[in-house]
């Protein structure tokens, strides 16, 4: 896990939006290899084991071909640096290739046994332990919309930030289709309706 990941993860439990504290008992690069993370709220700690963060129990292993990087990186938008993107479960497998492509951090949701490169892996559990809208795009397959849910992703979203989806999931509440096909969905979050109206005019009384 990036030590910059800790600015934008909270604990996953029931309770106000806390930050999480960590107690690391090794580093690699600013990576955190080995520790935990505590809720100064309720008191949770979630593992850090071999860099990866356990906020739930482990996901499935991936398996099949990985998704095109190019692709993938493309349909995120992820050209511009900076920001966050997370890929989840099968899209995970082309995390190490993204992570060379393009000058983003990326967080990885499930990805057991799989070189994910510089990213940070997190196996999170039906509620992603991350604050609101910090994401710039994620990729979500079938199994991690199941473990998790897509509105969990879509809370997470930028407002503009991308959802790329299997094209069996139905889209979620808070976000427009930009394009599909058979295989996949791609949508962007929309943002808070502003609504404008004319000042009242001072009274000259």
């Amino acid at each position: 896990m990036h030590v910059d990941l800790l600015d934008v993860l909270r604990c996953p439990e029931a309770h106000e939006p806390t930050h999480l504290v960590a107690s690391v008992d090794e580093w690699r690069e600013r990576h955190v290899i080995s520790g935990w993370l505590g809720c100064p709220v309720c008191g949770s700690r979630y593992v850090v084991r071999d860099g990866v963060v356990h906020f739930g129990a482990e996901w499935p292993a991936v398996t099949g071909a990985a998704p095109d990087p190019v692709r993938l990186a493309a349909l995120l938008d992820l050209a511009e640096p900076g920001g966050l993107a997370v890929l989840a479960g099968r899209y995970a497998l082309a995390a190490a290739e993204v992570a060379r492509l393009c000058e983003v951090q990326l967080v990885v949701l499930g990805a057991s046994g799989h070189s994910c490169g510089s990213a940070s892996v997190l196996h999170p559990g039906t509620v992603l332990p991350l604050r609101d809208v910090v994401l710039r795009a994620a990729a979500v397959d079938e199994l991690a919309a199941n473990r998790v849910g897509l509105g969990e992703f879509v809370r997470v979203l930028r407002p503009g930030g991308r959802l790329l989806a299997q094209a069996s999931l139905a889209l979620p509440v808070g976000v427009r289709q930009l394009a599909r096909d058979d295989v996949e969905w791609v949508a962007e979050r929309t943002g808070p309706v502003v609504r404008l109206g004319r000042a009242a005019k001072a009274s000259n009384t």
